[in-house]
């Protein structure tokens, strides 16, 4: 919730995400991008959850990495570790535009592994367009995403921010009758209405 209410107040979510970068990157520096014989399965979630964190927080360093570790991996000389495969997604997907989104879309089309699907998907309404991220929104409806799956693309861009919670809660709310009684209460009002309302 306190991110939430940064983020409405952007003066004071600027100063929150500098604090953020000088805290964390700190600690990413420690723990590295590489895997080390001696980590456990906390130190690959910590690094994970470093790298999101310093991404959304507009570390200029940790962007520049994760846009260079992205260009390899669709290229196909290198695979992003899957450990912070989605901090990287999302982190790309947020800084590159459209170029990004169309990157990750064509990733998505290209697997057939549903977790790795299922990462992409969730990441495509990180995008800071609201045309890309209206776009994420119909593809959530499509015929390419598992339906059991379209409430969390839809949280995806949720997620994204302000301005995204409000997209996503007025498409809901006008796709009302696509979705059944059980699919809208249970699963997008706690994770799109009671943010909104936050």
């Amino acid at each position: 919730k306190l991110k939430q209410w940064y983020q409405r107040r952007v003066r004071g979510y600027t100063q929150f995400k500098a604090m953020r970068r000088q805290i964390f990157s700190r600690v990413l520096r420690e723990v590295g991008w590489e895997k080390r014989e001696t980590d456990g399965h906390t130190d690959s979630l910590l690094r994970n959850m470093l790298i999101g964190t310093l991404g959304v927080s507009d570390d200029r360093e940790v962007i520049d990495k994760c846009e260079e570790l992205f260009k390899q991996h669709v290229s196909g000389d290198a695979q992003i570790a899957a450990d912070y495969r989605g901090s990287v997604y999302r982190t790309v997907c947020r800084a590159g535009g459209e170029e990004a989104y169309n990157n990750l879309l064509e990733l998505f089309q290209k697997t057939d592994l549903h977790e790795e699907r299922d990462r992409i998907q969730r990441t495509l309404g990180f995008s800071p367009s609201s045309e890309l991220k209206g776009k994420t929104l119909d593809f959530a409806l499509s015929d390419k995403v598992r339906s059991n799956d379209t409430p969390f693309v839809i949280a995806g861009v949720a997620s994204s921010g302000h301005e995204g919670r409000e997209q996503s809660w007025n498409f809901v709310k006008n796709q009302y009758s696509v979705f059944s009684y059980e699919v809208f209460w249970r699963l997008f009002v706690p994770k799109i209405g009671a943010n909104r309302l936050c």
